[in-house]
């Protein structure tokens, strides 16, 4: 099972009925991490999602950077995705697509500059996308499957009850994360606040959805920080446009279309 991400995560963190108690209906015993972000991803049934993006980028003396995206999903046996810079004009045209099938996702980013395009290699996935505060990694597609969860706690979470869901990858070579702990709201399955670990056990990153709405039947997070508390620098992206379930030709999500840069 896929969990699939765009902004938060990039992002991409995702929009993720009810539930009060730590336990299944029906079913004896404890809600397990695995199915909370089971259920978290079936709250959103869009197939596809076109998204207007504000970007803004603070660093540690108060200085800010603003950008602008759109960004174009698509979920299914493969998901896609196809992000691309608007504003300002030195990074505008800059594409980053995403497709992943079975949990294995490849990469390509285009660099209207230079007119060229490199697949973004296995190794340099834990890399900072573009001065933001989300890897590449971060902005791509997961497969829960590869994560091991302890035992769901509760916590309450700016005035929301949540499930507590402490994971980490199975595959910890390959991760620039320790472990990851999602606080998932019990009313609508929304990840509200997410912390990133280092190796080391240090509180590396945290995100937290700063503004939510439901537009057309889905949960979306419309305004996301992502906080670097180790380098003291901000992310926050904040969704200006968003429409689900509209058609999006094929041809968006394939290198031809990303190096258009428009």
């Amino acid at each position: 099972m896929r969990s699939f991400r765009i902004t938060l995560f990039a992002p991409a963190v995702f929009l993720f009925t009810t539930a009060l108690l730590l336990c299944l209906p029906g079913r004896g015993g404890a809600i397990t991490g695995h199915e909370v972000m089971e259920r978290a991803k079936k709250s959103n049934q869009s197939k596809t999602q076109i998204s207007d993006i504000h970007m803004l980028l603070i660093d540690k003396k108060g200085k800010e950077q603003e950008r602008a995206v759109k960004i174009w999903a698509l979920q299914g046996d493969t998901d896609k995705s196809l992000t691309r810079f608007t504003k300002p004009k030195k990074v505008a045209g800059v594409g980053f697509l995403v497709v992943s099938e079975k949990g294995k996702a490849k990469r390509w980013l285009f660099m209207p500059k230079s007119k060229k395009t490199r697949m973004i290699a296995e190794g340099d996935k834990n890399k900072p996308f573009m001065g933001t505060d989300f890897t590449y990694y971060d902005l791509s597609p997961h497969d829960l499957d590869n994560e091991a969860f302890d035992a769901v706690k509760s916590k309450t979470v700016d005035g929301h009850a949540c499930y507590e869901v402490r994971g980490r990858s199975k595959t910890p070579e390959t991760s620039l994360y320790g472990d990851v702990v999602k606080f998932v709201r019990k009313d609508n399955y929304v990840p509200i606040r997410v912390d990133f670990y280092d190796k080391s056990g240090k509180l590396l990153k945290r995100s937290n959805v700063l503004d939510l709405k439901k537009i057309e039947g889905n949960w979306t997070p419309t305004k996301i920080r992502m906080h670097n508390v180790q380098t003291n620098h901000k992310t926050v992206m904040s969704t200006t446009k968003v429409e689900y379930d509209m058609s999006i030709p094929d041809k968006t999500f394939t290198k031809t279309n990303l190096e258009k840069g428009r």
